[in-house]
């Protein structure tokens, strides 16, 4: 059944009274020496339009990133309500204390592939620095291998150059794809602010105590788009099959033994860690003709014999329009091939 909106009963129907003081006011206003009326017809438009604009301008100011999440996911006003506004981040502002330490979780991105946890942590009596470290456990309620890779620490004094009682502190997660996290929690539970002894020495507790979070880790399914092409790349014939797409990060699906060809012909030794770099994503192009480069993003690759694939899966320098998305670049020699 199709609906159709009535603006003329969106509000309540407003009395003589009401509509003859609301022109007395308007009408007492000055605007060039000339006094205006509104008519009582379009007063219920004109009301509705207002509200509206007033509800944008309130939904885009309560949407606030934190600066070290803009910083790391490149991602302007714009990108950044959409990405709010599609479940990809969500900003927190929840702070536990406990003996004299503060931790805030300031905010969360995630996706199908990638968990991004920005907290910020501060002392009372000492200052934090890049060779601090906070002592934390993981408990996920799906899955008993949840994840491939974690990665966490304080921002470094490139990044926080400034040494205060406070610091920024994140944690990167890879999701294992064969985990289910729909409808799935996370509970980050710190134990205790450290200090490395030494480079990359042991840790000594300086304050311990409990600063547990809860995160929620439904994420909004990725686009996915069977593309089937066959491309030449070091004069080999790779066929793309598939590609899984979200703003910030991507999976690509390549035929395994058209891979290992090329990895023979490229002399690449996938047993000794040598990475498939002519299939690196090196670029996007948007459909309006826009080339966003970029970075080597590449979290992890593999040769999937059960699929019988070569599945590559990277995070993106900056957030992208999926919406745009007419090919990918491959490798240095940005290889292109499209999407659609």
């Amino acid at each position: 059944m199709k609906n159709i909106y009535d603006w003329k009963k969106a509000y309540p129907e407003e009395t003589e009274e009401f509509h003859d003081k609301l022109c007395n006011v308007l009408n007492s206003l000055p605007e060039n020496e000339r006094s205006i009326r509104i008519p009582k017809k379009k007063y219920a438009i004109l009301a509705a339009v207002a509200v509206m604009m007033l509800c944008s301008v309130t939904a885009l100011a309560s949407i606030k990133w934190n600066q070290r999440a803009i910083d790391r996911f490149g991602a302007n006003e714009e990108m950044q309500e959409k990405l709010s506004n599609e479940g990809y981040s969500e900003q927190k502002g929840q702070s536990i204390s406990d003996n004299g330490v503060t931790i805030t979780l300031e905010q969360t991105i995630q996706d199908d592939n990638l968990i991004y946890l920005l907290f910020h942590v501060s002392a009372d009596n000492m200052e934090i620095t890049e060779d601090n470290a906070l002592d934390y456990q993981m408990n996920f309620t799906n899955g008993e291998n949840p994840y491939s890779s974690i990665n966490s620490s304080f921002v470094d004094k490139f990044k926080q150059p400034e040494v205060n009682n406070g610091r920024d502190y994140e944690i990167w997660i890879q999701k294992n794809p064969n985990n289910d996290y729909r409808d799935g929690n996370l509970t980050c539970s710190f134990n205790a602010l450290q200090k490395y002894e030494g480079k990359a020495g042991p840790t000594k507790d300086l304050v311990t105590g409990k600063w547990s979070f809860n995160i929620k880790l439904s994420a909004k399914d990725s686009v996915e788009y069977k593309i089937n092409k066959t491309v030449s790349i070091n004069g080999c014939d790779i066929t793309v099959r598939r590609l899984i797409l979200s703003p910030i990060s991507y999976t690509l699906y390549f035929d395994e033994s058209d891979v290992k060809h090329l990895g023979e012909v490229a002399g690449i030794n996938y047993d000794e860690l040598d990475s498939f770099y002519p299939l690196l994503l090196s670029g996007i192009r948007y459909m309006d003709g826009t080339e966003i480069t970029e970075e080597n993003g590449l979290m992890s690759e593999q040769l999937d014999d059960k699929q019988e694939a070569y599945i590559a899966i990277g995070r993106f320098s900056k957030a992208i329009d999926v919406r745009k998305v007419q090919s990918i670049l491959l490798g240095s020699s940005k290889k292109e091939v499209s999407i659609k």
